[in-house]
C-alpha cells in the first residue's frame, strides 16, 4: 500500500507542517501516511473508506486520520474538494501533544482513547472557522512573513482545540448565551417541531431578534441549522439501524418523507435510500 510521506509536502524542514487543499474524483486507491491528517470536506459528495469502513461524506464534515490508518476516496460523481492539514507531534514536542492528547474532545481521534473516532460533522460557524484558520496556515507557510513559525504554530494548535471544543460541545452541550441557549434547546429536542416562539421563551429574547442573532453568529438560519442537525442524526439512522426512511424521517422531526428527501438530497447529494446502499459498503 502506498504511504505518503510528510516530507515532500513541507516547506520548512524545519516545520512538520502542511496544508494541501485537493480535488478528487473517480476511485483512489487507498493509502496511509506517516503524520496526523485533520481532512476538511470543502464541498463535494462521495465515500471515505476508512479501513474498509465507508463514511458517506458531505461539506462541513472532518476527519483526523492517524499514521499508519489506511483510507480512500470514492466519488461517485462530480469533484470532491478537500482541505488536508498535516501534523506530527514534533511540531508542538512532547510535552504539549501529551496535554492535547489528553483533551476529551480530542483523545478518540488522536489516540483512540475513549472510544475510536474518525469523524466529526462539524455545525456552523465552526465549520468556516477551521476552514479560515486552515488558509491562515497555508498563507503564512506560502509567505513566511517575520515569526512565521511561531505563527503557523499557534494556528494549528487553535485548529486542533478548535476540533476538542466542538466535539465537546456536542457531548456537553454549548456555553452560556442566548444563541447558545438555543442551539441546546435545539440539541435537546432535535425531532420535534420548535417554533421561534419556543426558542424565544427559553432565551428571554423576541423571536425576531432571536432569529436575526442566530445568523449573525453562526451565519445561518435557525431553520437550516436544525435541518442539519436532523439530517446528520438521519444518517447515522440510515447506516446503523433497518428502520424505514419514512421511520427515520419522522423520528427525526421531519412531517413526511417527502420533505425529509428533499432536505436529505440538498445537504447529501443523495436520497436516503442511495445513501444507506453506500453506507453499508453496497
Amino acid at each position: 500500500m502506498h504511504v505518503i510521506r510528510m516530507t515532500p509536502h513541507q516547506r520548512d524542514p524545519d516545520l512538520p507542517l502542511a496544508v494541501v487543499p485537493s480535488i478528487h474524483t473517480g476511485v483512489n486507491p487507498p493509502h496511509t501516511h506517516d503524520f496526523h491528517e485533520v481532512v476538511y470536506i470543502r464541498r463535494g459528495r462521495g465515500i471515505h473508506v476508512i479501513d474498509d469502513r465507508p463514511y458517506p461524506i458531505i461539506a462541513g464534515d472532518i476527519y483526523i486520520m492517524r499514521p499508519g490508518e489506511a483510507h480512500a476516496y470514492h466519488v461517485d460523481r462530480g469533484e470532491l474538494h478537500i482541505v488536508n492539514v498535516l501534523v506530527t507531534p514534533q511540531l508542538f514536542g512532547a510535552a504539549d501533544w501529551a496535554s492535547l492528547c489528553a483533551l476529551p474532545g480530542l483523545a478518540p481521534f488522536l489516540t483512540g482513547a475513549h472510544g475510536q473516532r474518525h469523524k466529526l460533522t462539524l455545525p456552523p460557524p465552526h465549520d468556516h472557522a477551521l476552514e479560515a484558520l486552515a488558509e491562515r496556515i497555508r498563507d503564512a507557510l506560502l509567505r513566511r512573513p517575520p515569526g512565521y513559525r511561531l505563527l503557523t504554530r499557534a494556528l494549528a494548535l487553535e485548529l486542533l482545540l478548535t476540533i476538542d471544543h466542538v466535539a465537546g460541545e456536542q457531548a456537553d452541550g454549548p456555553a452560556a448565551g442566548p444563541v447558545a441557549t438555543a442551539i441546546a434547546y435545539l440539541h435537546a429536542h432535535p425531532d420535534e417541531v420548535v417554533a421561534m416562539a419556543d426558542l424565544a421563551l427559553e432565551t428571554g429574547l423576541s423571536a425576531n431578534y432571536l432569529g436575526e442573532r442566530f445568523k449573525a453568529e453562526l451565519g445561518v438560519s435557525v431553520a437550516d441549522y436544525l435541518n442539519r442537525l436532523r439530517i446528520d442524526r438521519a444518517r447515522e439512522l440510515l447506516a446503523g439501524s433497518d428502520r424505514s426512511v419514512t421511520d427515520i424521517a419522522l423520528a427525526t422531526g421531519f412531517a413526511g418523507t417527502s420533505y425529509f428527501g428533499k432536505v436529505f438530497r440538498r445537504l447529501t447529494g443523495h436520497t436516503p435510500r442511495e445513501y444507506r446502499v453506500m453506507a453499508r459498503g453496497g
